[in-house]
């Protein structure tokens, strides 16, 4: 791997706390039980308040074939979060945006000068009901298989870094909602859809949430999370 990779992971090795980062969980799961607390858990979002800002910071559209700098994008946020030692779990993520579930179920996407992927809708209402009748798709379809692809590169990665390896949380890739998964595939006329085609919208929104179910499922399985705790963005939540 690049020198360069191997000194930020050793940078982070080194700097992190593990202790305080056992102490912000406790913090977390004691307000979700309704126990009293000595604060509030703190999410600090101004990254500039870091006294260390040395850590490489990518265009989106560098990282997207390549997961090594995928790896240390996402790093950013528990390299600040370390220092500014607020309640936020250290956390990544295989980071391929909202079409991650449009594109298992069958949609295309494009990618932009420097953002996220956008989702292509379906051409008309003929091609919606051909996913439908087509049922729940192969999980690894689209860019399914490559979020497990990148989250085991990223294992593999921080295998050797104890700290890393016990602290950092890879949590579940953006599926979004079913309906939301529902326009992204459709495109705006899913709103006229739900007064003159009903049947349709319910029959898509039964397979998206069975896709995400599934997927969900096998996500949680492949990281070893069960469904009492996980993290998500800044927070360690229920589920």
């Amino acid at each position: 791997m690049p020198p360069e990779s191997e000194r930020y992971l050793e940078k982070l090795e080194t700097a992190l706390d593990l202790e305080h980062q056992a102490e912000a969980q406790e913090r977390c799961r004691r307000v979700f039980a309704f126990q009293e607390v000595e604060r509030l858990p703190e999410i600090r979002q101004g990254m500039a308040q870091a006294p260390d800002q040395d850590w490489p910071d990518w265009p989106y559209n560098d990282t997207f074939n390549d997961p090594e700098k995928m790896l240390l994008s996402q790093l950013r946020g528990p390299f600040f979060h370390n220092q500014l030692r607020d309640d936020a779990p250290l956390n990544i993520r295989s980071n391929y945006g909202t079409v991650i579930l449009p594109s298992i179920l069958g949609g295309s996407y494009q990618l932009t000068e420097n953002s996220l992927p956008w989702a292509h809708h379906l051409a008309n209402r003929r091609e919606v009901e051909e996913l439908v009748d087509r049922g729940v798709p192969d999980l690894r379809a689209g860019l399914g298989g490559r979020c497990f692809e990148t989250a085991a590169y990223y294992r593999r990665r921080l295998a050797p870094y104890p700290k890393l390896r016990s602290a950092i949380a890879i949590y579940h890739p953006d599926l979004q909602g079913p309906f939301d998964v529902a326009h992204l595939l459709w495109g705006h006329d899913i709103f006229l859809g739900l007064f003159d085609s009903p049947d349709l919208v319910h029959r898509l929104l039964a397979l998206i949430t069975e896709a995400y179910r599934a997927y969900m499922r096998a996500w949680k399985a492949f990281i070893g999370e069960g469904n009492d705790w996980t993290t998500h963005w800044d927070y360690y939540i229920r589920g």
